[in-house]
């Protein structure tokens, strides 16, 4: 069969992934930092005790503070909800007096502390350095970035008690220490349900199909208009820098067989899941022949019905929007097998590894 027919399995591969809306879902963190700055009445009490306080290993010391870069982790992106991981630490020394503590963890949500491994005299054990107040804090979007300032550091009776055994310091629990501030980069965003996915064809490729009699419906939030084919996204999870992830859409398309003989075929594409990572689209497959003597339907469960070229792809984002455009659908075996099982006519196995369509993405991050 031409190119056109095998278009209607890669439509239908753009068809729907029910998906039920998402649920606020952390991001995986791979970059970003956090600054712990002193407050003055901190900082002068420090060096009256002759106390030394400097970064180790990829921490960095500047004017506004002790810097840490994040080194993993996850959060809900634009909200104080996660847990933020981090390379480095800060020294404290008098004389022969030393105090690591190293690869501070900041836990927001339930707990709000920043948890350290605290090394002192060889001796290495976990506490929490820090609880942290955030009645007063800021959180803002920096694209995909979130940040939040105005966050107090308070001691912990741990800390308060380390301070003044090992080096004199007169604080108690509760005592503010400074204030924290976070930026946290995610590895990937998840997605609203919002936006949508379009499979876009040739005007010629469908006429083959068409013109044998065959029709193409979209159900259950899918539509079609001209040679495009449009499925809303519901969810989903896709990286901040180029065209990967996962998608999963709402819509259905149905294909029927041409009218006659008293029995109707129907072969139904469900549940798209765009997946970019593994560069494909599969949906759940199946098929329903209508008769006066009753209905009966066969299900193939879910595989791959179109495959993805992503080498020329574009990507795009601004704000939380996603654009991704220039991908490449061509049809798939398993499809070809499935539909020439369904249908006496076309030969389906002629579109396998041709081009179809173009598939383009608008998403929104959450």
């Amino acid at each position: 069969m031409r190119s056109g027919i095998g278009a209607t399995l890669a439509i239908a591969a753009a068809s729907l992934l029910a998906a039920s809306p998402a649920i606020a879902a952390k991001d995986p963190l791979e970059g970003g930092k956090t600054t712990i700055e002193p407050s003055k009445r901190v900082a002068k009490a420090l060096s009256k005790a002759g106390v030394r306080v400097k970064p180790i290993g990829r921490a960095k010391s500047s004017s506004s503070g002790f810097k840490f870069p994040v080194s993993g982790g996850e959060l809900i992106s634009g909200e104080a909800e996660g847990t933020i991981r981090h390379k480095g630490g800060l020294r404290l020394q008098r004389a022969k007096d030393k105090t690591n503590f190293k690869n501070p963890v900041v836990e927001l949500g339930k707990t709000n502390v920043v948890r350290v491994a605290a090394v002192t005299s060889g001796n290495k054990k976990k506490t929490k350095l820090f609880k942290l107040k955030l009645k007063q804090a800021k959180i803002v979007r920096k694209e995909f970035a979130t940040k939040i300032t105005n966050v107090k550091a308070k001691l912990t009776t741990a800390t308060a008690n380390l301070l003044r055994a090992d080096y004199g310091l007169k604080f108690k629990s509760g005592d503010t220490f400074g204030t924290v501030e976070v930026l946290a980069e995610p590895a990937s965003v998840a997605l609203q349900f919002e936006g949508e996915t379009t499979l876009a064809f040739d005007p010629l490729v469908l006429e083959p199909l068409l013109s044998a009699g065959y029709s193409i419906y979209p159900f259950f939030g899918a539509t079609a208009e001209s040679n495009e084919f449009v499925f809303p996204i519901t969810g989903g999870r896709l990286s901040p820098h180029d065209p990967t992830g996962i998608i999963n859409h709402l819509g259905a398309l149905d294909i029927f067989s041409p009218p006659g003989g008293g029995i109707g075929i129907i072969v139904r594409l469900a549940n798209l899941k765009l997946n970019a990572d593994a560069d494909r689209v599969t949906a759940l497959v199946s098929t329903t022949v209508v008769s006066s003597g009753g209905d009966t339907t066969v299900r193939g469960g879910r595989f791959p019905i179109l495959a993805l070229d992503l080498s020329g792809a574009t990507f795009e984002a601004d704000g939380l929007l996603i654009r991704a455009g220039g991908i490449k659908a061509s049809g798939t075996q398993a499809a070809a097998d499935w539909l020439d099982g369904a249908f006496s006519v076309p030969d389906f196995s002629d579109d396998v590894g041709v081009t179809l369509a173009d598939l383009r993405v608008e998403a929104v991050a959450r």
